[in-house]
């Protein structure tokens, strides 16, 4: 499986505001995960409340790069979840890159 990343800045057309804070723009990133021609995409936006960024959600997710091409494409629900749960401790504690793998 190859992964590619981006890292993109966004500016929403609207303020995105909580009681903490106001963003009136973000960094996120995004990947696409590609095995035998099929594709998925995915999206990090990480929290700086969670101590996150768009550049440390990006090393977690290009660090696990090399892991991901070892592996054979799943063909089953089954493998999909034997990968996963490979993957899903390489990228703690980024729960951004998580959610972008997850998506992917």
């Amino acid at each position: 499986m190859r992964l590619d990343l981006a890292t993109v800045s966004l500016s929403p057309r609207r303020a995105f505001r909580i009681s903490r804070g106001e963003k009136k723009r973000v960094r996120n990133v995004f990947i696409r995960l590609t095995a035998e021609g099929i594709t998925g995409y995915g999206e990090a936006s990480p929290n700086a409340f969670y101590g996150e960024t768009a550049a440390s959600a990006a090393a977690r997710l290009a660090q696990i790069a090399p892991h991901l091409e070892s592996l054979p494409p799943p063909r089953d629900v089954a493998a999909i979840r034997r990968h996963w749960e490979e993957c899903w401790p390489r990228l703690r504690p980024s729960r951004a890159a998580q959610c972008a793998l997850d998506l992917a």
